[in-house]
């Protein structure tokens, strides 16, 4: 089915966020005090260019804040001053969406796609969804607790407001659904997802999590994985299921360049964790199926490159971030705005390849490969139903005008710098939560143990400097790769160990954009800052080592990734060093 029925005015020039009349920005905690149905109302909507929002669904970059023109960024208690930039970029993380509501709502059909499936407050704890307890409305709050305090059976028909889809909507509209945005298109109070309002999304829904205070999903066994509690920005939710909370939508074919799929140029073979991959031709049932398939999209992962290569990443935690450079998952950016740009504008909205900078882009980095992956999503999306929105394709709001390329905007777009610096700011603003307590002697030993083997790529945790880049043939002894096809100068080949799935996050985009590369130069990774382990499960970038125990453990082999172990007594010291204080 195609885009359900808008109002003729362009949602596109419709202002979004909601904190107040005028241009106000007071902080977004009193946002809801101007509205009786908290949802954001298009009416009540800062002027200014910030609060078109930005709405990181992807991994962003394990990177640092660069303080740029006019960032601020204070020590990590927030600022107090409401216009400040911090509180300007905490806005756009929590609450901004910069056009990609259409692309979720007129492109993907979410919220049509939840509403049709009487998606339920259980159905979003069993996908992951986080529930800020702060934003639930009062009489939602106690039905919620009386559900969720009954047992870890949670039987269907004796939680009336757990499986409500009404309850649901509400929970959207008071902004209580961290990431989730209900914008208010018709008017008329009450968030209405099958009708003309529309769903957003916000960087929070991958990069803001709660505490679980009121209930952790987390501690349950499946099917329930969200937790309810106090919202904590910059905390990755583990337990998040992208890619089952995508299978709702009624259009889940227009993710297809996020997707594993088989290309003759490349072999006609899938890159992937699985041997699944979804043809051109797939059904909405079919995408569905690999969507929800918790090894092709593990809870925790998503994957935010355009490449047909099945390569989710961990969602990363943002505190701490570095003060300096390079940045970027391979660290070809000097600055941390141009890398944020790039993810934004790479991982966030597929319709850009529908541009011609778009194909500039994939037709440089990855030959006929991505002369096939556009041209097959321009036949899935013109199938769908889906119109061209006015002004055409991408649904992000970025400046096009961009020479395709540059370290400023690899494919060709910008967000505008005002909204990146401020964004920067917010997340240079936050700190990793406090650790537990830990056994002194033991942390002392660890900190030796750390400075000694892992300070020279991580960073002293005392004064970090920028990340340093590790190349793949350290990273896995054992990598072998073949050459699918040869790009040449700037870039190196395109190369596949088709014995790791380490290996696939880089095979198309090992650098965005490169400007000195040669091909025969080794891929990297930039070293991450290690912050935020003791909340935190899944290691490595694909998540596929359970643990630091594991994870530093030499019976993984040393044909494993990251094959950097610690005998058993000073590896206790040094993981009790990394996640206590």
């Amino acid at each position: 089915p195609g885009a359900k029925s808008r109002p003729s005015c362009s949602a596109r020039d419709a202002p979004r966020l909601g904190p107040g009349e005028g241009g106000s920005t007071a902080p977004f905690e009193d946002a809801m005090q101007y509205t009786s149905s908290p949802f954001l109302p298009v009416q009540q909507t800062p002027r200014r260019r910030f609060a078109r929002a930005l709405s990181l669904a992807g991994l962003l970059f394990a990177a640092a804040c660069n303080d740029g023109a006019n960032a601020v960024v204070p020590n990590g208690d927030g600022d107090p001053d409401p216009g400040s930039t911090v509180e300007e970029g905490r806005a756009i993380f929590t609450m901004g969406t910069l056009g990609l509501e259409r692309l979720v709502s007129d492109g993907l059909g979410l919220d049509s796609g939840l509403a049709r499936a009487e998606f339920t407050p259980r159905n979003a704890l069993e996908v992951g969804l986080q529930i800020d307890v702060a934003r639930v409305p009062a009489n939602v709050l106690n039905g919620l607790q009386d559900d969720l305090g009954i047992g870890v059976t949670l039987q269907e028909g004796e939680t009336p407001t757990l499986d409500s889809p009404g309850v649901f909507e509400a929970l959207v509209g008071a902004g209580a659904v961290v990431g989730l945005l209900g914008i208010d298109v018709d008017g008329v109070e009450g968030l209405d997802l099958m009708g003309s309002d529309q769903l957003g999304i916000s960087c929070a829904l991958c990069h803001s999590s709660v505490d679980g205070s009121e209930f952790d999903g987390s501690e349950m066994d499946a099917p329930f994985r969200g937790s309810f509690g106090n919202k904590v920005d910059g905390l990755a939710p583990a337990e998040l299921r992208l890619g089952a909370l995508f299978a709702y939508a009624d259009r889940s074919r227009l993710l297809y360049p996020y997707l594993p799929q088989s290309h003759q140029a490349v072999g006609g073979f899938p890159i992937a964790r699985t041997e699944g991959f979804v043809p051109e031709n797939a059904t909405e049932e079919q995408v569905d199926a690999i969507l929800s398939d918790a090894a092709a999209f593990p809870a925790g992962l998503w994957d935010a490159t355009p490449d047909g290569v099945g390569n989710p990443t961990v969602l990363p935690p943002l505190f701490d971030i570095r003060p300096v450079g390079p940045f970027g998952r391979a660290g070809e950016f000097a600055e941390f705005v141009d890398a944020l740009n790039a993810h934004v504008s790479l991982g966030l909205d597929p319709t850009f390849l529908l541009t011609d900078s778009g194909r500039v882009f994939m037709d440089g980095v990855a030959l006929s490969a991505g002369t096939e992956i556009v041209n097959e999503y321009d036949a899935i999306v013109a199938s769908s139903g889906v119109l061209t929105p006015e002004g055409g394709f991408p649904y992000l709001e970025a400046d096009t005008a961009i020479e395709v390329g540059s370290s400023r905007s690899p494919v060709g777009l910008r967000i505008d710098d005002e909204s990146l610096l401020a964004l920067a700011a917010f997340l240079g603003s936050l700190n990793e939560p406090s650790r537990p307590a830990g056994d002194a002697l033991a942390r002392e030993r660890g900190m030796g143990t750390y400075e000694l083997g892992c300070a020279e790529c991580h960073g002293s945790l005392e004064s970090p400097g920028g990340s340093e880049l590790v190349s793949l043939l350290d990273l896995i002894v054992s990598y072998a790769p073949t050459t699918l096809l040869a790009r040449g100068f700037p870039y190196s080949d395109l190369l596949d160990d088709r014995l790791s799935t380490y290996d696939d996050r880089l095979v198309f985009y090992d650098e965005l954009f490169s400007s000195v590369q040669v091909p025969a130069q080794a891929r990297v990774f930039a070293a991450p800052f290690l912050t935020g382990l003791h909340l935190r499960n899944d290691l490595l970038h694909d998540g596929s080592v359970e643990g630091l125990d594991s994870l530093l453990d030499p019976a993984r082999g040393v044909g494993a990734p990251h094959p950097f172990y610690v005998e058993s007594a000073a590896r206790a010291d040094l993981i009790e060093f990394l996640t206590t204080e």
